[in-house]
């Protein structure tokens, strides 16, 4: 057989590694690719060309600048610039990095920047539309910030010169921090707005101002500033204007925005007036624009909320995202507030205050009203409010009679209106406290007064259950404030007794605390306080205010119409409130029956006869009130409150109803007349009548000699009928017509019917028996010469039987036809009068009067309604209103007493019901004007309003505008005083109304004289007095009567019984007894002419109210009927009274919007109470942080000029549920929002939000988060929080997407549409045990430090990416307390203490610090293209920052000699850095000159003086902008001059004064001619009270002279025989002087002066001194020239005139001759100037130069003096110096002197800061190719482990192989590093670690095997105590080495021994070997070969310098094993 041929056994292998994937460190090894490796450390998989599948040693990074501290913050601006923000926890810094450059530039260093190592800073930038850019950053410590870092808000001074037009500013080097502010702090200007006082075109309403600040000319900041309200109306409806003064304005901005609300009738609008210098305080308005930009009027109250500060900022498609805001602390104020006590005032004003434009407005006496503070932050952000509770009830109150009461007692008294009352809600428990008071407002008003106010409770109640904030109050009833009523005192009244000022109620506010936090410490960021009130819309208690007025009561007649059974009626008493009878009606109830009064009663007859009516009500009353006209409310009013009485006066008078006709009223004297011609005609006509006829004339000639009656003239000499006590006269003429018209009567020869005589007989016979004649000539001409003829009428033929028959019937016909035929005659001769008129009036209630305690002041209101002009049935009885104005009809419960004071307002012409006028003038004279006294009660009616105001949530409060209180918070125990308020709810006004009386129904008005017309069938109220009849008086009956002998009987019908008029006393004619005897009758014989009836009987009630309407604003029409009383606008009462009109109802016109009360400021609320759930510690741990929510800015535009990342609106917000950690944007609009404990939430987001003007531009609409519901990128339960995020620089966002750290999880993240764990990619295990913070583990508290996530001094995770090598590093910081310093450890205010060793104390120790902490940080690659880890790094940074291509980190280092920041130098001396700031200004040169006051040791020269002052028409009275008034304040300047009042003090000088016109009065003070002790004011209401004002003129230097020569009578006596003296006539006047002027004046003076030589003249015109101070006419002395005086001056007297102003000086007379010295007269004159001035002499140019002089009086020297005074230094707690000189004394005093060394103030700060012990280096990462493994300046060893494996076979490691390349670049290493590099082929790693999982090798020392050096290479290996040295050999371009044995000490297989092979360092990656398993030293015996499935093969290279090193290939040599 053949042998069997046998294949040799292969027993080695190769196995090959290539470095193409990455790190794996999940997989078991025996998995392990070949294409990855198990650990890398500081390795890179490409190099700067590529070089891609392999691994290789990572460049070492580069210092590429220096920061002076440690960087805490970093913000990219673009490009390669970077803002840097770093600080030493004293010194802070920003700074700009230049990346590209390696270039850092020190921005602003100040300690201000407050920046602290553990608040890192986040932010964004952005570019600015004037290509500035700004930067916005939050470190959640300081307040939010921002800084456009080209336009850094250095603090400025001013540097232009004082007081110069144009303000220039300069910069200090000092940062003005606050500008910074993201919401900056703002000074809130305060603004007052006022009517101009020109005209303008600023239509009638209400106006308000608003000031927002602006930047870039863009609003910045909401409407912090708001005025006063302003109301302007004009009856021309748009000519008037507004004055704004602004003080308080914020000078850290340039501009402010000013913005006007107004309400122009009802038209509410808010326009952009527009930017205004900060420098600028006074704006006048003359039109708004109607084209002005509108504002929306939700902008206008808004306060968006200035969250101080937030944790971080982030920016999302261009909106600027805060996460974690801070607001305002809101404070638990209300115990402080509870403690505040609030007093009324009261201020006095003129009354044409509101007429004038006052905008004071008051608060209604007797009302309650609800008070509230709030405070200001410096952000100009408001607090919630605070309730002001009303003071604490009194056991000892005081009511307003000043009686004492138990203020909460239940009232037993007669004014409790329910059982249940308590005595507050009865009485006024307001008090005074304080009176005589003259402090003055600041719009000249004087406060006089001021008091405690009433006690008030509410129904309502305080909660309960919260004692730390309402303290005492809890539980308790609710407290307002009860203002004072009148009823206290005349401080309180409404106006004082002469009606010229008002007494505006207000409020103060005093024991103010400043607010305090829970600890008790005060508010620091408080500046100010502002009041607000509540809203009485809706809460008012009193409905109106204003006069109760009895009604009167008559009864009804029985069938009157409309009387329904009825009666009583009611009638509204006129024309005021007389509550006497009514003299105008009787009550119908007369002897007679009649109900016509008889038209021949007297005056007192009448009032005895027919009653007047005197029906009064005392429960019943017409109520006026402007509340209840303007418009019409509901009459629910509860209760009836009379505070007191009013009195006044009224004046009025008679006046002739306009348009009546006039009438022809007879007299009974026409029908005595009358009736014995028709007598005499009767009996003629039944036996004929002989005619005797005169041949002289005839009738017709006698009708044609004389005039009707009318026409004709009294002469004087009048014709008796009868005595000379007759009644009437009748004028001559009318006599003898009579006369003849009676005799040429057809049949006038009648018969007596007794005697059968002639009727002339009869007549003759009593005319001649009186004797009476008229100038000689008989009343009937007695001459018998006639020619008679007989006729005989149709009667007179009947038989003597039937003449008998028929007598009386024939008689009484024929009588009435004769007696008609007479009364038509007198018709037709008489004249028509006016007897209807009617009485106008106007009454002022001008006093008020409080009524007796005992009287009822209060009760019940039974009923009230509206009465129209109509009839209206109220309460059962029917109410008489007809033609009268509308008004308000009231019945109380209570009867109530009558005014104190009588009111006699209702009267006649002839007498009121007391008395009668019995002056006859006065009678003639109706239109005479009389006064009477007016009087009623004046009150309120109101509403029960037990809760008013309710809950106190529920009140709207008002700001009650004004300047808001500015505060120093700073100082300690401070408590504060508000100013006085008047900023309520109420004007006092005078309210006017007619008052109407028609006496009838009707009247005539425009109907022709004559017309017939029964005023008696139109009764208004039964029954009138006076009446008529104009109907033509029938004869009939009368004649009837007197044919039966009955003419003495009382019924006759005479044409008085057609009339009664008020005719006084006098009588009228019934009889030919009364026709005869008429004495003092003003009527004429036949007629009346003389007396009245009466239409109307009206009034013009006029009083002072409280209203909330502002009635100077009252508004009339031009149309008849359509005005008002208006004292200022329109007092013309006969037109308002006028008969065309007088139907018309009162004109009620308003224009609401003039009354501030109707602008939206007073309609809306504009601050809330805290809510319910308020609590103080919640509030200070919970809400004032918002770590969960994110809020966001408008949208960034990048033209717009207003920065929209600075406006944060109140809804753009979102809260989540749990804090966010960090926001990353995705998509185009889109985020990713991470959370620490949750799974991240992704949110669309919008492209842009709307911004209109409605409510989502000043509200927000939260549509950034709203408008798609945020979405879970991942579906895991919420208890697994999967993909939570806890470090919030961790997350990065990449091109791959986004990439973040997962710590609590140890997971690692990649969101590129879905959540992928990449830490999966072969490191899920190793980042479980390794990525969880040991430290947190440690101490859980961390977990909420800063500390937790501040890897510059605490620990966290950071992420950055390098764009170039498309890397990720995930970075961790973390540390570990050493065992032994764990016990008592703990977490205490962001700080780790531990127990200190040595003491057994607390100590702080630094996190990081090797002493006590075990470094657990680490830094891992990822490379998102391969999806591989790549390796561990030794770089750990404090911070890391991505670049544009590649990455910077960050790391603080240790200076020995430490350093100064840029601009310090170091002080040896203070061992400090120092600046030093310097500014330099000129001094500010103060030069104050008054004239030197004379004197010496005796006395000056004597001198009189008189002044003569112009009180003629010609002077134009006195009032404001007349010559009187100018001639009145120029003697009170020059007599008010200290120097005369100095000479007037010493004895020197007395002065007379006289008022002149057509004569002169001398005022004669103290009874003497001239006096020394006079004073202004004296001499101004002395020629106010003898004002002359006569037209006739005559200047009276004659009597200024008689005056001057009254020696013996003057105050002084006689001093002409003193030397020196001289006298003076100082003459004032209007008119041009008189010629002979120069008499008066010395004669020493030439010319024409003659005068004596002692005396002196001036003239001063008073028309000049009207133009001052306009410059219209030169300064000096204004004198009469005695022309040729030389200059045309004359040389007089002692009055200097300044036309520059309006102060006239008094100068000593001229020493003409001069004043001698020694004996008797005077001496020389001493000039002296007052300490601290110089005296200065003029010198020849008329220059006060001169240091010597002549003390002359006439042309004294001036004291001046001059100070130098350097401006405010700009630097607060700097240092001044002064160099230079200040202007000469003396060479000032020339205009043309310059100071040639002025002086100069230079001022210096030192700012000092600590010595800075570190810096920190800013690190480029993978850029550098000259040094490898060295970071931060410090080698590290890169390293790279492999394995080797063969699945189930075991082998045995025979040798490790690799392809190594080492590389040193050449070239530009700043530019890629280029292309060039060597090759150095021996470079390898010099050390390798080979084992597995049972053998080790210990440290194998590589180095290169010996070139031809066998001897040397056999002593190798070389065994040493830590490692074993072994060669390499490097062939054919690969390194091997094979020198290794297994080095174990130990398997520990039979001796049990545990020992692991490496000892791994706490962060994870670093592992040493450990020496006690490792024995190197074994026997070679012991020298056993790596045998396993699996070897792993670690090389190193410790020191890399400049060799970059590609590890390729790696081969390891195995056996098989055979077993």
């Amino acid at each position: 057989m053949a042998k069997q041929n046998s294949q040799p056994q292969n027993t080695s292998a190769v196995d090959t590694r290539s470095f193409t994937k990455g790190m794996i460190k999940d997989l078991h090894s025996s998995f392990q690719p070949k294409e990855a490796w198990s650990h890398a450390r500081n390795a890179a998989n490409n190099s700067v060309d590529g070089d891609v599948a392999v691994i290789g040693n990572e460049p070492a990074n580069l210092e590429c600048a220096k920061v002076p501290y440690t960087l805490i913050g970093a913000i990219h601006r673009y490009g390669d610039q970077w803002v840097l923000y770093s600080t030493d926890d004293a010194n802070s810094e920003i700074g700009l990095f230049d990346d590209s450059e390696c270039k850092y530039t020190t921005l602003i260093n100040d300690p201000c920047l407050n920046f602290k190592r553990l608040h890192l800073i986040t932010g964004a930038s952005k570019e600015n539309f004037d290509c500035t850019w700004q930067v916005y950053w939050d470190d959640g410590n300081n307040p939010s910030r921002t800084l456009n870092i080209d336009n850094i808000p250095w603090k400025k001074i001013i540097i232009s010169n004082p007081g110069a037009d144009c303000i220039e500013y300069g910069d200090t080097l000092i940062l003005n921090c606050e500008e910074l502010r993201l919401a900056p702090l703002l000074d809130t200007p305060c603004i007052t707005l006022s009517a101009g006082e020109g005209g303008g075109q600023m239509r009638n309403g209400s106006y308000q101002a608003y000031i927002a600040y602006a930047v870039n000319e863009i609003k910045v900041t909401d409407y912090i500033g708001i005025s006063n309200i302003q109301s302007l109306s004009s009856h021309e409806g748009s000519s008037g204007s507004l004055q704004i003064e602004i003080s308080n304005l914020d000078q850290d901005f340039d501009y402010f925005e000013l913005v006007i609300l107004s309400n122009n009738q009802q038209a509410v609008s808010a326009k952009r007036v527009g930017l205004y210098s900060t420098q600028q305080s006074n704006i006048g308005l003359d039109y708004l624009d109607n084209a002005l930009t509108s504002i929306s009027l939700k902008q206008i109250p808004f306060i968006s909320p200035a969250f101080e500060k937030s944790d971080a900022m982030y920016v999302v498609n261009d909106y600027l995202i805060r996460q974690g805001p801070t607001e305002q602390f809101d404070f638990n104020y209300q115990p402080l507030a509870n403690q505040i006590k609030t007093k009324w005032v009261v201020a006095e004003y003129p009354s044409n205050y509101y007429y004038n434009a006052g905008n004071k407005v008051g608060f209604m006496r007797d009302e309650q009203y609800s008070f509230f503070i709030r405070w200001i932050y410096n952000t100009g952000e408001r607090s919630s409010s605070y309730h002001i509770p009303g003071r604490a009830p009194r056991v000892a109150g005081i009511n307003q009679f000043g009686q004492t009461v138990d203020e909460t007692a239940i009232n037993i008294g007669t004014n409790s209106i329910s059982s249940t009352e308590k005595n507050f809600q009865v009485f006024n428990t307001a008090t005074i406290t304080t009176t005589g008071l003259t402090i003055p407002t600041d719009d000249n008003g004087l406060i006089i007064a001021k008091g405690d106010l009433g006690y008030w409770e509410s129904s309502e109640k305080y909660p309960t259950s919260r004692p730390d904030i309402w303290d005492k109050l809890c539980g308790k009833p609710i407290r307002h404030h009860k203002m004072p009523t009148e009823e206290l005192g005349p401080d309180l009244h409404l106006s004082t007794q002469d009606g010229e000022t008002i007494r505006v109620l207000g409020v103060e506010f005093e024991n103010i605390s400043p607010p305090i936090d829970n600890a008790g410490n005060v508010i620091t960021n408080i500046v100010g306080y502002e009041l607000l009130r509540g809203s009485r819309l809706g809460n008012m208690s009193i409905l109106a205010k204003g006069i109760f007025r009895n009604m009167r009561m008559y009864k009804i007649p029985d069938g009157a119409t409309g009387s329904t059974g009825k009666k009583d009626g009611l009638y509204p008493n006129y024309p005021y409130n007389d509550l006497r009878e009514d003299i105008f009606f009787h009550n119908g109830a007369n002897a007679g029956g009649s109900k016509k009064t008889d038209g021949c009663d007297t005056w007192f007859d009448s009032m005895s006869t027919y009653k007047p009516l005197a029906g009064l009500k005392r429960d019943f009353f017409t109520f006026h009130s402007p509340e209840l006209t303007f418009k019409r409310p509901a009459l629910d009013a509860y209760e009836t409150r009379i505070y007191g009485d009013v009195v006044g006066k009224s004046i009025g008078n008679f006046i002739p109803s306009e348009n009546h006709p006039k009438a022809k009223l007879l007299r009974n004297s026409s029908a005595v007349i009358a009736a014995i011609v028709g007598v005499g005609y009767a009996i003629k006509q039944v036996q004929g009548t002989k005619k005797r006829e005169r041949k002289e004339k005839t009738t017709l000639e006698v009708e044609a000699m004389y005039s009707p009656f009318a026409d004709v003239t009294y002469t004087g000499a009048y014709l008796g009928l009868g005595t000379a006590a007759g009644l009437a006269m009748v004028p001559v003429a009318t006599a003898n017509t009579l006369q003849r018209v009676l005799k040429n009567i057809p049949g006038a020869a009648m018969l007596n019917l007794n005697s059968g005589d002639s009727i002339f007989s009869v007549i003759d016979n009593t005319a001649y028996a009186a004797n009476a004649t008229v100038g000689g000539i008989p009343f009937l001409n007695s001459a018998k010469e006639y020619k008679t003829t007989t006729y005989d009428s149709a009667s007179s033929s009947l038989p003597p039987i039937l003449k008998t028959a028929m007598g009386i019937p024939l008689a009484v016909m024929n009588a009435s036809i004769g007696a008609d035929e007479i009364i038509e005659l007198l018709y037709n001769v008489g004249s028509y009068y006016d007897f209807a008129y009617k009485h106008n009036s106007h009454g002022f209630y001008n006093k008020f009067i409080n009524r007796p305690s005992g009287n009822l002041f209060r009760t019940k209101t039974k009923n009230a309604s509206l009465l129209r002009s109509a009839f209206h049935e109220f309460e059962g009885y029917k109410v008489n209103n007809l033609h009268r104005p509308s008004t308000t009809i009231v019945r109380t419960d209570s009867v109530l007493a009558d005014p104190v004071v009588t009111d006699t307002s209702r009267y006649a012409v002839g007498g009121d019901i007391n008395s009668t006028f019995t002056d006859p003038d006065d009678f003639k004279n109706p239109g005479k004007e009389r006064e009477a006294t007016i009087s009623c009660m004046y009150g309120a009616l109101k509403y029960q309003f037990e809760n008013q105001y309710g809950q106190l949530d529920g009140i709207k409060q008002i700001q009650m505008r004004g300047c808001i209180e500015l505060v120093d918070i700073q100082i300690p125990q401070q408590k504060f005083k508000a100013a006085p308020i008047f900023d309520g709810d109420t004007y006092i006004g005078r309210y006017t109304e007619k008052t109407i009386m028609p006496i009838f129904t009707a009247f005539l008005n425009g109907e022709p004289d004559g017309y017939a017309y029964d005023y008696m069938s139109r009764i208004n109220i039964p029954y009138p007095r006076f009446w008529m009849d104009t109907v033509k008086f029938d004869t009939t009956q009368l004649s009837q009567e007197v044919i039966t002998l009955s003419l003495a009987s009382t019924s006759n019908p005479l044409p008085n019984d057609l009339f009664y008029l008020d005719r006084g006393q006098n009588s009228c004619i019934k009889d030919f007894n009364s026709l005869v005897n008429r004495s003092a009758d003003p009527n004429r014989t036949f007629f009346m002419t003389t007396a009245y009836m009466y239409t109307h009987i009206n009034g013009i009630q006029d009083f002072f109210v409280e209203s909330k309407y502002n009635l100077a604003y009252r508004e009339w029409e031009d149309e008849p009927g359509k005005h008002h009383y208006d004292e200022v606008n329109y007092t013309d009462i006969d037109t308002l009274l006028h008969a065309d009109t007088i139907k018309k109802d009162n004109f009620y016109l308003m224009d609401p919007s003039v009354s501030k009360n109707t602008l939206p400021t007073q309609l809306n609320p504009a601050g809330r109470i805290q809510p319910r759930d308020y609590d103080p510690y919640v509030a200070e741990n919970c809400y004032q942080h918002y770590p969960k929510r994110l809020i966001y800015s408008l949208q960034s535009r990048l033209e717009s000029k207003k920065d929209f990342w600075r406006v944060f609106l109140t809804n753009n917000y979102q809260d989540f549920k749990n804090k966010p950690t960090v926001i990353k944007p995705i998509n185009k609009t889109g985020a990713l929002i991470f959370f620490p404990y949750k799974s991240p939430q992704m949110f669309q987001g919008v492209d842009t939000l709307k911004t209109d003007l409605g409510v989502k531009f000043t509200l927000g609409d939260g549509g950034l988060f709203n408008n798609q519901p945020l979405q879970n990128i991942v579906n895991s339960d919420l208890s697994n929080e999967w993909g939570s995020l806890e470090s919030a620089r961790s997350a990065i966002n990449t091109p791959h997407g986004i990439f973040y750290i997962s710590q609590a999880q140890g997971k690692v993240f990649q969101y590129g549409g879905n959540l992928e764990n990449i830490a999966n990619s072969g490191m899920k295990w190793w980042f479980n045990k390794y990525l969880p913070s040991t430290l947190i583990r440690q101490f859980p508290d961390l977990e909420s430090s800063k500390l937790s996530d501040n890897p510059v001094i605490g620990i966290g995770c950071q992420t950055v990416y390098d764009p170039n090598d498309n890397i990720v590093y995930f970075m961790k910081k973390d540390f570990k307390l050493k065992d032994q310093f764990v016990t008592g450890s703990r977490i205490f205010n962001d700080k780790i203490i531990i127990l200190n060793p040595a003491t057994g104390l607390d100590l702080a120790v630094t996190i990081g610090d090797p002493t006590y902490f075990n470094d657990t940080s680490w830094t891992v690659s990822y490379d998102p293209k391969a999806k591989a880890w790549i390796s561990f790094h030794d770089w750990h940074p404090e911070l890391s920052l991505p670049s544009i291509n590649h990455f910077l980190t960050t790391k603080t280092v240790n200076v020995a000699e430490g350093s100064c920041p840029e601009g310090y130098n170091y002080n040896p001396n203070l061992k400090l850095c120092e600046k030093i700031d310097k500014q330099t200004s000129l001094a500010v040169v103060d030069k104050t000159e008054v004239p030197a006051t004379i004197s010496n040791n005796g006395s000056l020269c004597k001198e009189d003086v008189v002044f003569a002052i112009d009180t003629s028409t010609f002077a134009g009275g006195y009032g404001p902008g007349t010559r009187g008034s100018a001639e009145i304040e120029f003697i009170k300047s020059a007599i008010d001059q200290p120097i005369l009042q100095s000479r007037m003090a010493s004895g020197e000088v007395q002065v007379g004064v006289i008022s002149y016109a057509g004569g002169f009065v001398s005022m004669n003070p103290g009874g003497n001619s001239m006096s020394s002790t006079l004073t202004g004011s004296q001499v101004e209401t002395w020629l106010q009270s003898n004002w002359l004002g006569t037209t006739a003129i005559s200047q009276h230097l004659s009597s200024a002279q008689t005056v001057l020569n009254n020696k013996v009578g003057s105050d002084l006596g006689d001093r002409t025989a003193t030397l020196g003296f001289r006298q003076n006539i100082i003459l004032l006047t209007a008119t041009i002087p008189q010629g002979n002027a120069c008499a008066y004046q010395s004669s020493t003076l030439g010319g024409s002066a003659v005068g004596p030589a002692n005396q002196f003249l001036s003239v001063i015109y008073s028309s000049l001194l009207l133009v001052r101070p306009y410059g219209n006419a030169p300064p000096g002395i204004v004198s009469f020239a005695c022309s040729p005086i030389s200059g045309n001056v004359a040389y007089t007297a002692s009055i200097y005139v300044n036309f520059s102003s309006n102060v006239d000086g008094y100068f000593l007379p001229p020493n003409q001759p001069n004043c001698p010295s020694g004996g008797g007269g005077g001496e020389d004159p001493i000039c002296n100037c007052p300490p601290g001035y110089t005296k200065v002499y003029k010198d020849s140019s008329g220059n006060y130069t001169q240091p010597t002089g002549i003390c002359d009086v006439s042309n004294p020297p001036i004291c001046r003096k001059i100070e130098c005074n350097c401006p405010p230094t700009p630097f607060t707690g700097g240092t001044t110096t002064v160099t230079g000189i200040c202007d000469d004394i003396y060479l000032s005093g020339n205009p043309a002197y310059i100071n040639p060394t002025p002086q100069i103030c230079s001022y210096f700060l030192s700012t000092t800061t600590e010595v800075s012990s570190s810096n920190t280096g800013i690190w480029r990462h993978n850029f550098r190719c000259d040094l490898f493994s060295n970071y931060y300046g410090k080698d590290y060893p890169w390293e790279v482990e492999l394995i080797e494996n063969t699945g189930q076979q075991v082998t045995t490691l025979r040798s490790v192989e690799y392809q190594l390349e080492s590389y040193v670049y050449k070239g530009d290493l700043y530019n890629g590093c280029a292309d060039d590099r060597w090759h150095d082929l021996d470079f390898n790693f010099d050390e390798s670690i080979i084992y597995n999982s049972e053998q080790v090798s210990g440290l194998l020392k590589l180095e290169l095997s010996p070139k031809e050096d066998p001897y040397g290479i056999l002593q190798y290996p070389i065994i040493g105590l830590n490692d074993i040295r072994i060669l390499y050999s490097k062939e054919e371009q690969k390194y091997r080495f094979n020198q290794f044995w297994d080095a174990t000490d130990d398997r520990g297989e039979f001796t049990g021994v545990q020992r692991s092979a490496f000892i791994t360092q706490l962060n994870g990656y670093i592992k040493d070997l450990n020496a006690l398993n490792l024995n190197y030293f074994k026997d070679k015996t012991q020298h056993k070969k790596f045998r396993h499935y699996y070897n792993k093969v670690l090389l190193r290279r410790n020191k890399s310098k400049d060799r970059k090193m590609l590890l390729k290939l790696a081969n390891t040599k195995l056996n098989n094993s055979f077993r």
